[in-house]
C-alpha cells in the first residue's frame, strides 16, 4: 500500500476493495452459523469494530510493518495459550499440525483452576469460576475463533501490505511455534512430562522474536539457524 495517509482519512479504508474484503471475512466469522454467530447484534459489531480500529491504527502507523507484526503477535500468543488447552485428540486429527509431536490435545485433561497462574489466563479463569470444565472448554474454543478472527483478518492486511514470501508464508509456521512453546511451558508449569528437550522448546520460542524484530522472512531465518528441527 502506497501512501495510504495521503490518500484517505483514518477510516475510509473500508469502502476500498481492502473494506469489502474484510466485511466479507467478518460474516464469515459472524453470520454463517460458526461459534461466533450465538453472540448478540451488539457484541458482534463491537468485535468487528475492534477488528477495524486495529487495521486503522496499522494502516496509519509510522512503521506499518512493525505494527502489523506486534499486533497479529499478541494474537497469536493469545491464541496459542488457549488452544493448547482446549484442543482434543480428535480436533487435532483434523488441524494442519496433527503430525507434530509436541502439540498432544491432551492438555484438557488436566484443565484446573490451580494450574492456570503461569500463563496469563488466571483473569479469565477467576471471572468464569462458575462454569463446569465442559463449559469452560466451549468458551476456551469460543475464544480461539474469536482470536482466529482478528490473526485471520491482520492475515488480509499482510497481504496488502506485501508482508509475506510467496510459496513459503511463515504465520502458518509462528502459530504452530507457539503452540508448541505454550504447550511445553505449560507442561513444565504444572509438572507434567514435556515433549521435546528444553533446548528445542526454546528454539520453537525464537520464532516470535523473528517475527516482532521485522525480519524479511523469518521462516527461512529460523529454519536457518536451526536445520535440525522440524517446522
Amino acid at each position: 500500500m502506497e501512501n495510504i495517509s495521503s490518500e484517505m482519512n483514518f477510516y475510509n479504508w473500508q469502502n476500498t476493495v481492502l473494506g469489502e474484503v474484510i466485511a466479507l471475512h467478518s460474516n464469515e466469522y459472524f453470520e454463517c452459523g460458526g461459534r461466533l454467530s450465538v453472540f448478540t447484534k451488539e457484541s458482534k459489531n463491537n468485535f468487528i469494530e475492534n477488528l477495524y480500529s486495529q487495521i486503522s491504527t496499522i494502516l496509519f502507523s509510522d512503521n506499518q510493518i512493525y505494527a502489523l507484526r506486534a499486533r497479529l503477535s499478541e494474537h497469536v500468543i493469545g491464541y496459542a495459550d488457549c488452544q493448547v488447552l482446549c484442543l482434543k485428540e480428535t480436533d487435532k486429527a483434523e488441524s494442519c499440525y496433527s503430525d507434530c509431536p509436541y502439540i498432544s490435545g491432551h492438555l484438557y485433561k488436566y484443565l484446573n483452576r490451580e494450574s492456570h497462574h503461569k500463563k496469563d489466563l488466571n483473569k479469565l479463569f477467576l471471572e468464569n469460576n462458575n462454569l463446569s470444565n465442559e463449559e469452560l472448554l466451549s468458551f476456551l474454543n469460543t475464544k480461539c475463533t474469536l482470536l482466529s478472527y482478528y490473526i485471520n483478518g491482520l492475515n488480509h492486511i499482510r497481504y496488502e501490505l506485501k508482508d509475506r514470501i510467496a510459496g513459503k508464508d511463515w504465520l502458518r509456521p509462528f502459530v504452530k511455534s507457539m503452540l508448541i512453546w505454550s504447550e511445553y511451558s505449560y507442561r513444565e508449569y504444572i509438572g507434567i512430562e514435556t515433549l521435546l528437550p528444553d533446548i528445542d522448546a526454546l528454539a520453537y520460542s525464537t520464532f516470535f522474536n523473528l517475527v516482532c524484530s521485522g525480519s524479511r522472512d523469518p521462516l527461512s531465518e529460523w529454519q536457518s539457524q536451526f536445520e535440525d528441527l522440524a517446522i
